[in-house]
């Protein structure tokens, strides 16, 4: 036993290491983390709206008329879980700016519109409110990494605009973007267009049909799930954190279906 214990301390633990903490599962943790206070807020209110007791339905609608039948679906809950996807965007973008010592608030600001060039408009010109929730989450949080890692490389090779000191603070960090910006968001526009010459169409429906769905049938089955869960356990009886090596690389995707379902 404690040869086993030795060798899955010399050859496991450097290996679980690595996962937890590795910056872009760690980022993608803090991102889907960011955005579950507001799904918990939603989801209350769906357990209120669609309380299953026809007492309590009846004796709300008669007290509060038609807003009672709308307040929910057609109000709360589009501004709360129907934004998880660009709730994750800025988390994710956040998160891992930080990590790569850059500023996190252009990061974030040239993720979101890295995103929305990705996205399908309709016939009308809107987009589909679809988008921004748990369909869109897997092309959100690879937007979100990628547009971060492509802008984090631009600072890093000091590929920005140099204001002198005697300029505000604020307006020097707008011109610090706006190269990491102008490098970064024609590559978004370039996959959209190579994407849309695929059968696939749009580049979230590539990622569902290619990654997501996938990668779920995966992980969300009864072998995946006990395989999970059987890892978590053993690594912790040898005293590796496996909450944090497990988590990091199946939190993602449980979460994107967990809002599917809620979806649902």
């Amino acid at each position: 036993m404690d040869t086993l214990t030795t060798w899955l301390d010399k050859r496991l633990m450097p290996i679980a290491t690595k996962i937890s903490e590795n910056k872009y599962l760690s980022a993608l943790q803090d991102g889907l983390m960011f955005s579950m206070p507001i799904l918990i807020v939603g989801s209350i209110c769906i357990i209120i709206g669609d309380f299953p007791l026809p007492v309590f339905q009846d004796a709300m609608s008669s007290l509060l008329g038609d807003i009672w039948g709308s307040w929910c679906w057609d109000i709360m809950v589009p501004a709360t879980t129907g934004l998880v996807s660009l709730l994750s965007i800025i988390g994710i973008a956040n998160s891992l700016a930080k990590k790569n010592g850059v500023e996190p608030l252009s990061a974030v600001g040239i993720s979101v519109s890295a995103y929305f060039i990705l996205l399908a408009q309709m016939e009308d010109g809107g987009f589909a409110v679809s988008n921004f929730e748990a369909q869109g989450l897997f092309t959100a949080m690879i937007t979100a990494l990628l547009a971060t890692s492509i802008y984090s490389f631009t600072i890093h090779k000091d590929w920005v605009i140099k204001m002198p000191d005697t300029v505000p603070s604020f307006v020097a960090r707008s011109f610090n973007a706006l190269i990491p910006a102008a490098v970064t968001l024609p590559i978004f526009l370039i996959i959209r267009i190579l994407v849309s010459l695929t059968p696939f169409g749009t580049v979230t429906n590539f990622i569902i049909q290619v990654l997501q769905m996938p990668l779920a049938n995966i992980t969300t089955s009864l072998i995946g799930t006990l395989f999970a869960s059987f890892l978590n356990s053993f690594i912790w009886f040898f005293g590796i954190h496996g909450s944090s090596v497990v988590d990091s690389f199946m939190d993602p995707i449980w979460y994107a279906t967990r809002a599917e379902n809620l979806a649902i």
